[in-house]
């Protein structure tokens, strides 16, 4: 396989213009598990070692011949409308059942045949829903997680600190540290970058 810059820099129109910004960076951070494939064919392209795991562990997804394969008639005749019907904007899709679902986030590049796919095992927090893995999404610790699940929920900085045990000032602290790895300043920039992440509850 080809390393997953080369596939972005091959997927735009000139070979010496510079890959997506976002794209490179899924694939640089070696804890979110990406993968590219073709969008006319699920061959995949390049997958870092993450992706390989996921898939591997999967029940329902499984690379044969090259490609990625979902497994099961229905489902892997959902997946090939859903790849097919993508368009500029990155698209959910979830995998499996309740006991073993694997979220997946797909968009094309630069609307060419190639898709990125990131693949996240999926959490069941019983006051939050069902979320993708944000510790694994964003890099968060299990207490900046809850944290940002409870700011979600309505929570403010005081309830934090009770719901947390920790002083109102360390729950300040652990705030702007989740809202800089996530990329954000404010509440409401924070339930925009997790919004696509909640599934349901």
């Amino acid at each position: 396989m080809t390393s997953g810059l080369v596939v972005l820099a091959g997927a735009t129109e000139r070979e010496d213009e510079a890959p997506s910004l976002h794209l490179s960076r899924w694939f640089a951070n070696h804890a979110i598990a990406c993968l590219f494939l073709s969008a006319q064919t699920l061959e995949v392209l390049d997958a870092n070692a993450a992706a390989i795991r996921l898939v591997d562990a999967s029940d329902e997804l499984a690379l044969s011949g090259g490609k990625l394969v979902v497994r099961g008639k229905a489902a892997a005749e959902q997946f090939r409308r859903f790849v097919y019907a993508l368009d500029a904007a990155p698209k959910i899709h979830m995998v499996g059942d309740h006991h073993k679902p694997l979220l997946m986030r797909v968009e094309r590049v630069d609307e060419t045949d190639v898709i990125a796919v990131q693949l996240f095992p999926i959490t069941q927090d019983q006051d939050q829903g069902l979320w993708a893995n944000m510790g694994v999404i964003f890099g968060l610790t299990p207490a900046e997680d809850r944290l940002i699940k409870l700011l979600i929920g309505g929570a403010n900085i005081k309830t934090l600190s009770e719901d947390l045990g920790i002083s109102v000032e360390t729950a300040r602290t652990h705030v702007r540290r989740s809202y800089l790895k996530i990329g954000v300043s404010n509440r409401e920039q924070l339930f925009a970058a997790v919004a696509p992440y909640r599934l349901k509850g």
